[in-house]
């Protein structure tokens, strides 16, 4: 799987290299384009009009890939997404046999962004082909511990 942050613009290219481009899978500006080259999913806002109660953020929506040497988990780095303000749920559809199955995922990140591959598409991926759905849901974040 090949992820690329969104700032570097590269999404559509990374299209044709790739048959997941998890970067657009969470974009909802990206989304009706990247999820039509992705076959099995689809994406909805968890709110079909304005959020309630929507908290402040630092700023844009950001995806990030880690980095350095600390960044990296199996040797890798993660990619994270930060300062979500619109909460969508991606539906992964099984392949092949449908158990009947589903799980939501919900990727976490320490009170800071969302580890979205390492503990979102990732998962995905690896419980689609096993006939289960996933249901992976992005959703803004609590900023810190005492805010909770």
């Amino acid at each position: 799987m090949l992820l690329y942050p969104a700032s570097e613009g590269i999404c559509d290219e990374a299209l044709a290299l790739c048959s997941m481009c998890c970067v657009c899978v969470w974009r909802p500006e990206r989304a009706d384009a990247c999820l039509a080259a992705i076959a099995g999913t689809t994406q909805v806002p968890i709110w079909p009009g304005a959020v309630p109660d929507p908290q402040p953020v630092a700023g844009p929506e950001v995806t990030t890939p880690s980095s350095g040497k600390d960044g990296l988990i199996a040797g890798r780095p993660v990619v994270g997404v930060f300062n979500v303000t619109r909460p969508t749920m991606t539906v992964y559809s099984p392949q092949g046999n449908n158990t009947g199955a589903a799980v939501v995922v919900l990727p976490g990140g320490g009170y800071q962004g969302l580890a979205i591959d390492f503990e979102g598409t990732e998962v995905c991926d690896w419980l689609t082909p096993k006939g289960i759905t996933c249901v992976l849901n992005v959703s803004p974040i609590v900023r810190s511990r005492q805010s909770l």
